[in-house]
């Protein structure tokens, strides 16, 4: 109510008591009208908000942003399935038929979820959904808050609760993980200076150097192990990360007046920031007998890694997946399905 007397007031002394000129002829009179500095400045606003931020809304939108905004869509059960309380996963399950597999891992896992579910169901198997959005398969990992103070070990909890459930309830259930280590690591990929960590196991760093790094890969290795003493593990190599939101960006190029090219990643340039993640997963594979999954030929052909595959969106931001990216990669689970 407050808010409405307030515009109604400014309304009042700057828009109604402006009296019109009866003809407005020259130039100069047009250029002293300030209702048209207002119509010109609030759609100036309007078109840069829209053209910065706005796939929310499919109002007076053209088939095709309404398929870029539809694409945008996550699973209906990220939340739900996601929310992890203690340690303790909701444990939600897809499909029917025998346990397949059960997935665990951030929300790289988790936006790839329905499209493993779905190459679970063409073998007539189920799957158990562990992911945890930020949390990265890491024993005991925790989060603190930018000044030190613990905000959070449920995720090192998670894992540690997992490791043991695969062993006494689903021995030789195949584990599949999926995590941005890249991110714990660097940092995001948009060139952006690398903040002090946050996330920590057995000691507290200052910033994200190489001990530290070697401190997470260790326990990362260590983790991963100690899931395979008892079930099958598979290891999804690293989703390609961009630098720009692939969404936002193939939206904006919708828009008139509006010339973008569509991002894409060098092959280089992805091996350059995913090399230690894949030297660990290599590791992994020799050390630990994991297996690896790799999307890499359908995500990254001819040398480039692309965010849109025929005007479909295969990623619904700069590093997850879309459902329909997911979908198009959902074949390269079928080896976790078909295992004896």
């Amino acid at each position: 109510m407050l808010t409405s007397i307030g515009l109604g007031f400014a309304s009042y002394r700057t828009i109604e008591q402006i009296r019109f000129e009866k003809n407005l002829v020259t130039v100069a009179q047009w250029l002293k009208c300030k209702p048209i500095y207002m119509a010109i400045i609030i759609g100036i606003l309007a078109y840069s908000i829209f053209a910065l931020e706005g796939i929310s809304k499919n109002i007076r939108l053209t088939s095709v942003q309404q398929q870029i905004v539809a694409q945008t869509k996550r699973n209906p059960k990220w939340a739900k399935c996601g929310k992890v309380i203690n340690g303790i996963s909701p444990e939600c399950k897809y499909g029917n038929g025998p346990l397949g597999e059960i997935a665990i891992g951030d929300s790289h896992a988790q936006a790839q979820i329905l499209a493993i579910a779905k190459s679970a169901q063409r073998h007539q198997k189920s799957i158990l959904d562990w992911s945890f959005s930020a949390c990265e398969t890491i024993v005991d990992l925790y989060k603190t808050t930018p000044n030190g103070k613990v905000q959070s070990k449920s995720c090192g909890q998670l894992v540690r609760n997992a490791i043991n459930t695969a062993k006494t309830k689903y021995p030789d259930v195949p584990v599949i993980v999926i995590n941005r280590l890249a991110y714990i690591l660097h940092g995001n990929a948009k060139g952006q200076p690398i903040k002090p960590p946050v996330k920590f196991v057995d000691q507290v760093f200052t910033d994200k150097s190489d001990p530290y790094r070697a401190n997470i890969i260790g326990h990362s290795h260590a983790t991963i192990c100690a899931f395979s003493k008892t079930n099958p593990v598979y290891l999804q190599r690293p989703i390609p990360e961009f630098s720009v939101d692939i969404a936002k960006n193939l939206y904006r190029s919708t828009l008139p007046a509006i010339k973008l090219s569509l991002p894409k990643l060098s092959i280089g340039d992805y091996y350059k920031r995913q090399a230690q993640v894949m030297k660990l997963q290599d590791n992994l594979m020799s050390e630990c007998g994991v297996k690896i999954i790799d999307p890499l030929p359908l995500l990254c052909p001819e040398k480039y890694c692309q965010g849109t595959l025929n005007g479909n969106l295969l990623y619904f931001d700069d590093n997850h997946l879309s459902l329909f990216g997911a979908e198009h990669i959902a074949n390269t689970w079928d080896q976790v399905f078909e295992a004896p």
